[in-house]
């Protein structure tokens, strides 16, 4: 039984500090006990997008999927994925 939310909000983009790749293994671990909400906003939105091929990163749009496939709620800002042609 998860108890509580967590919700964890990105304002970079995907290869940027290697925050998507921290709040992922955050996620991860958070799953098991808590319900978790990823918000997406300013460049964050490109993170879900298919198809990138880092040369020397994690795919970050892969590891968002299997966060999704595991439950985790995540959402992108709107405008912020209109104004970058999403």
């Amino acid at each position: 039984m998860r108890m509580g939310t967590i919700t964890i909000i990105l304002t970079d983009g995907p290869y940027v500090f290697g925050y998507a790749e921290m709040a992922y293994k955050i996620a991860m671990e958070a799953l098991n006990a808590y319900r978790v909400k990823i918000f997406l906003y300013l460049d964050a939105v490109h993170i879900p997008k298919s198809g990138q091929k880092p040369a020397f990163f994690a795919s970050v749009g892969q590891l968002f999927e299997e966060l999704a496939d595991h439950r985790a709620d995540i959402r992108a800002c709107p405008k912020c994925a209109a104004v970058r042609g999403y």
